[in-house]
């Protein structure tokens, strides 16, 4: 579970991992994302709940 509080920054962060014969492994990729922070009260997505008067 993932909980975001309404800031003025969001950060996301994934690492990505090959392991094969002709690629060595490696890892990392990190984004920074800083948004308004109207944007990130405008909706909250609920597993099977569509939006007002669904």
């Amino acid at each position: 579970m993932q909980t975001a509080s309404v800031a003025a920054i969001c950060s996301v962060g994934a690492y990505i991992v090959f392991d094969s014969v002709h690629t060595p492994p490696f890892t990392g990729v990190h984004l920074n994302i800083e948004f308004d922070e109207s944007i990130l009260d405008i909706d909250t997505l609920i597993p099977g709940w569509i939006g007002p008067g669904s």
